[in-house]
């Protein structure tokens, strides 16, 4: 074998590398020893029990279901329950608004004193005219 040979098998073995072809050559491993007549009883057992812990067979996974069973009056009240506390937690997003209004309300009255200034510009008495000089008529 020359060494493009060898890197040609390198990259063909890299995409058998996936898990699930990992997996599979795991699973068919321990199922060839188990089968092997030639095996030893003990080893037998030890392949059966890394096979039996597979995701896939889960031949020794202990599986327990826990079943809440209550009354018609007690879901009634757990979902009151729940329905007043959302509903008091709407009351404090009101007081959230109402602090928003009362801090516009100090913004603008803030700003009062400076339009209040500026109308009293716009509305101010203008500056008397000079009389006009009648030592000097126009024209000298």
């Amino acid at each position: 074998m020359n060494e493009a040979e060898a890197y040609r098998l390198a990259l063909e073995g890299e995409k058998q590398r996936t898990p699930a072809a990992l997996r599979a050559l795991v699973i068919k491993t321990l199922v060839d020893v188990m089968i092997d007549p030639e095996t030893p009883p003990a080893v037998k057992i030890n392949a059966a029990k890394v096979a039996g812990q597979i995701t896939e067979v889960s031949a020794f996974t202990e599986r327990s279901e826990v079943r809440t069973i209550s009354s018609s009056e007690d879901a009634k009240a757990r979902i009151f329950e729940e329905l007043r506390r959302l509903s008091n937690a709407q009351a404090v997003d009101v007081d959230v608004i109402r602090s928003a209004d009362s801090l516009m309300d100090e913004l603008n009255a803030a700003a009062k004193p400076e339009i209040l200034e500026a109308d009293s510009r716009d509305t101010a008495t203008p500056p008397t005219p000079h009389p006009p000089d009648l030592a000097h008529p126009m024209g000298d």
